[in-house]
């Protein structure tokens, strides 16, 4: 394959970046937006009720709980709702990783974390949706509903033959 470019790099060198991971996410990324708006003081009540409900002094440290709601936020954001589609990001994506800081929390991490703190995540969704409202990020003026009918195309005594 004369003639063609050849790679600069061998995939099996060790590579030493010299850029920061700071420096990978434009300073207008949504992911700093949530980021900043959820270590402001305006959290800070609804983080230390959750942040209660933890033991400190026993086994692995945890992760922070305001971490995990960024997390979590952040997933509905870009539309990942599992929780092991967010473990998946927190090792490719580099705007999840940003976020995490490099930490990669376990899919059952995260799905207790959602179950044990959903009063509370609930409570900081509204919260949080009413601080942006006020500052004119989003308007929830317009609600729309999907009234679309559909006729079935089955009749009583088809449906009944299906099931035999």
């Amino acid at each position: 394959m004369s003639g063609f470019r050849t790679p600069e790099i061998p995939r099996e060198r060790l590579v030493l970046w010299e850029h920061r991971l700071e420096d990978a996410i434009p300073s207008n990324h949504p992911v700093r937006h949530l980021d900043y708006l959820l270590r402001s003081v305006a959290f800070a009540e609804t983080s230390a009720e959750m942040e209660r409900e933890y033991v400190l002094n026993m086994g692995k440290p945890p992760d922070h709980p305001r971490v995990l709601a960024v997390l979590y936020f952040y997933g509905m954001l870009e539309r990942i709702r599992s929780s092991r589609k967010l473990e998946k990001a927190c090792y490719s994506r580099l705007d999840v990783i940003w976020l995490r800081e490099g930490q990669t929390p376990d899919h059952s991490t995260i799905a207790d974390f959602i179950s044990k703190h959903g009063k509370q995540l609930r409570k900081l969704f509204r919260d949080v949706l009413e601080v942006m409202q006020r500052a004119e990020l989003v308007a929830l003026d317009h609600v729309a509903i999907d009234g679309a009918k559909i006729e079935a195309s089955r009749t009583c005594s088809r449906a009944f033959s299906v099931l035999v």
